[in-house]
């Protein structure tokens, strides 16, 4: 939705101190404020879908809704907003960029698309063959996948325990995490995001010795 008909020429100026709600100079003003926050006059305070933001004081004033998944500070946003976003407030979990994680299966389309329901929140990876192990005692191989080659379209959420969920970025109602599920099983169909941590992947490890 546009701020303004371009009929003429417009300015639009927002000066912005480091938690204020900042200073418009405009002839008209934006509810919007930083990382999906919309500001509501009557109350003075800044809602962020899931809980409220107040400008004033720099911090929510109401706890995360993951309570401690998000963190031991249940009134933060994220570690690093300059890089991570959560707009919905519901993301649990650190978001890895770098290291190597292990997939139990074989290195197959298939085995790197998520099994709904179960999956519905990621597709399942393990920190190190001893968590898988202990996890999946069943499974005898495992794909090692390198996080940095994942791309822009797949983000990786350190679960805690040694867990790791793979899914689409910026996924905020799940649709794209569905689509990728319906997937499984149609080898004709194009699985982009599966083909993407296909080519992510450095190594194949047998789990026990023969």
């Amino acid at each position: 939705m546009p701020l303004h008909e371009w009929k003429e020429p417009f300015e639009f100026n927002y000066n912005t101190g480091l938690y204020d709600l900042g200073t418009e100079h405009s002839p008209t003003t934006c509810p919007f404020k930083y990382q999906g926050q919309y500001y509501d006059p009557e109350i003075e305070l800044c809602y962020n879908r899931f809980r409220y933001y107040h400008p004033e004081t720099g911090r929510y004033i109401s706890e995360d809704p993951i309570k401690l998944l998000g963190g031991f500070n249940v009134f933060a946003y994220v570690s690093d907003s300059n890089a991570w976003v959560d707009i919905w407030g519901l993301l649990a979990g650190d978001i890895l960029t770098e290291g190597l994680v292990y997939r139990a299966g074989g290195n197959t389309l298939n085995n790197y698309t998520p099994s709904l329901p179960k999956d519905l929140n990621g597709l399942s990876m393990f920190s190190d063959t001893d968590t898988l192990k202990q996890r999946l005692p069943k499974a005898d191989k495992a794909q090692v996948i390198d996080l940095s080659k994942l791309g822009d379209k797949l983000v990786a959420i350190d679960d805690g325990n040694g867990h790791i969920s793979i899914k689409p970025a910026n996924d905020i109602d799940g649709i794209e995490m569905k689509k990728w599920g319906d997937l499984k099983g149609s080898d004709e169909l194009p699985n982009p995001l599966a083909e993407q941590i296909k080519k992510s992947r450095v190594d194949t490890v047998k789990l026990y010795k023969k």
